[in-house]
Order: structure tokens, then sequence, then C-alpha cells
């Protein structure tokens, strides 16, 4: 018998999710081939949904907000999550399901792959104090993070799989993203 145990809440997202069905074989070779074939693809197909629900819900925080009221540091932690999520969502989106992308697609990945070239390159220019690409990466961010989610969300997900849409607009103000390290960055 072979199952996954959901990860941490630090590390995902994975509220509705559900966990990948058990495999139950009567020999190694045979859980071995079911693991392969069916409950890592299921797991990280629950991975990649988590982290597109987690940087869709982000971006709507944010754009959502008053202008002026979201806290530095709060808005600092959702760009280095998306940061962290996007080369994900990327290698995802250029996976697929094996066919070849549209041109529109592609220059959505592109835009994304340089920025996130510029913001690694950086790295050393951050920790001296000095800002990088950060602003550039949130500019992007707010402008067509919404197109990359659609992007990995069509390339990726299929039909019964879609998750709903968070809804827009709310009675109550937006509340701020749970905070999360990330391992590795500093600002």
């Amino acid at each position: 018998m072979v199952c996954t145990l959901l990860p941490s809440p630090d590390h995902v997202h994975v509220v509705g999710a559900g966990a990948p069905r058990t495999i139950i074989a009567t020999t190694a070779h045979g859980a071995a081939a079911d693991v392969r074939s069916r409950l890592l693809p299921e797991f990280e197909q629950l991975v990649l949904l988590a982290l597109l629900r987690e940087v869709q819900e982000d971006l709507h925080w944010v754009r959502d907000a008053e202008p002026g009221t979201v806290p530095t540091v709060d808005l600092d932690a959702a760009l280095d999550r998306f940061l962290t999520h996007a080369p994900y969502l990327i290698e995802a989106a250029r996976r697929g399901d094996g066919k070849p992308l549209a041109v529109p697609e592609t220059g959505v990945l592109v835009r994304f792959e340089i920025l996130l070239a510029r913001v690694q390159a950086d790295a050393g220019a951050r920790d001296n104090g000095e800002p990088g690409h950060m602003d550039e990466a949130m500019a992007l961010w707010l402008e067509s993070g919404e197109d990359l989610v659609d992007v990995v969300r069509a390339t990726t997900v299929g039909p019964a799989e879609e998750p709903s849409r968070p809804a827009v607009a709310t009675a109550t103000p937006p509340k701020p993203p749970t905070a999360v390290a990330a391992s590795g960055r500093t600002r």
C-alpha cells in the first residue's frame, strides 16, 4: 500500500484539493508502476492546482485592495511567493500535454522567464539593499500575472479539474494572504 501525505500548510495551500488515490499492489514492481503512472501525476497536478490558486488569490488580493492600504511586507511576501512559484508554473506549462504552444502563450511564458532570469541575476544586488528588477517584477506580476495563470491552466488542467475562480468583489475589505517565508531569498 502506497499513499501520499499532504505537504505542510506552510508549503502549499491545499484546501479542497484532496489527496491522490492510494495505490494497492501485490508486488513491489506493480506498486512502483502504479506510483509512476498514477500517484505521482495526480500529486503533481494537485500541487500545481494549489500553486495556481495561491498565485491567483494573491493577485486578486493586491488588485482589490485600496491603493496605499497594503502593507509593504505583505506585498513583498505575495510577490516573493509568486517569484518562487513562477518557475514551476512555467515548467508545467511548457511540459503541458505535449502540444505546441500558441504564439501568445509562448510570449507570456518568455516574458516571465526573462524577468525571472533578471531577478535571479540581481540576487546579489538585493542583498546589498539595491532594488534590482523587483519593481519590474511587481509591475509585470500585476499587469500579466493573470495571463500566466490562464496559460498554465489552459495547458495543464483538464476541464473536469478546473478549479473555480475566487470571487473578485466582496463587501468586506480583502484580507492579506498568509505570509510564507521563502528559503534562500532576502530583500
